[in-house]
């Protein structure tokens, strides 16, 4: 299935790879991809015989996260609409966390912003070595709240706060050592990589696998309830229409720097 440049093809061994392929824009979520990446989620959810996810990014990045046109316009429109776009875009990652089969994101290029969101919900995440990551949002004056209850559990609150707070880049060996990365690999063996680790995916019984990440998600994922991500999704929202967000994005489309930093 394809729409708005969110593909989604499954191999003879029920593995499923879903492509953001909206590569002049790096990747990056508006909208409409947004509602297709969702859609693709909830279609795959009915594919009794699916074995595994894998997420990957079209062209040069994997993924630049949230357009910041598209952050600019709902946080710029009625509270009503940015906190239900707000859901949309967070439910991303929660159907990713609820897919009952394990889901692995491929990093090439660079992930940042909402891509690092991406993979914080991921069960295992691979990366060229020069790739790039960095929780961008604080540079645009918007909030990383929403990727909270997949990014803690991932690289613990004291990295966290780090990264979040600064947003520096940071190398794939440095995203390794906290723990954002599962594996980093030379740069063009992406596709060995993941051969090998779904090789041996497919060697465990799928319903044994199904109940361990079940197993996974309700004890050892606390910040995954229904509670802390609505407080996340309101903080992003609240993020996107502060008068700090609009300057910041109004600043990167202008090609200068946000008013803060001059």
């Amino acid at each position: 299935m394809t729409a708005n440049s969110v593909s989604v093809e499954i191999d003879k061994d029920s593995i499923a790879v879903l492509t953001l392929g909206r590569t002049k824009a790096m990747n990056s979520f508006d909208r409409a991809q947004v509602v297709a990446f969702n859609d693709a989620l909830d279609g795959l959810k009915l594919e009794t015989k699916l074995r595994a996810l894998v997420v990957r990014g079209a062209g040069k990045i994997f993924c630049a996260g949230a357009d910041v046109h598209y952050l600019r316009d709902m946080g710029a429109g009625p509270w009503e609409q940015n906190l239900a776009d707000s859901e949309e875009y967070a439910g991303m990652s929660k159907r990713m966390r609820l897919l009952p089969v394990p889901v692995i994101s491929c990093v090439q290029g660079g992930a940042y912003g909402g891509g690092i969101g991406i993979i914080a919900a991921s069960d295992i995440v691979i990366s060229e070595e020069t790739a790039k990551f960095a929780i961008t949002e604080g540079q645009f004056g918007f909030t990383a709240s929403i990727m909270m209850p997949y990014l803690l559990p991932r690289i613990g609150s004291r990295q966290a706060r780090r990264w979040c707070l600064t947003s520096e880049v940071m190398p794939a060996l440095e995203a390794l050592r906290i723990g954002l990365v599962d594996q980093v690999v030379q740069e063009g063996t992406l596709d060995d990589a993941l051969a090998a680790i779904t090789k041996e995916v497919l060697r465990n019984g799928p319903v044994g696998a199904q109940e361990t990440k079940a197993a996974m998600n309700y004890l050892s994922f606390p910040p995954f309830n229904d509670k802390s991500i609505g407080e996340s999704v309101v903080a992003f929202a609240k993020g996107r229409a502060c008068t700090s967000a609009q300057e910041g994005s109004l600043s990167f489309l202008e090609k200068r720097k946000p008013a803060w930093a001059e």
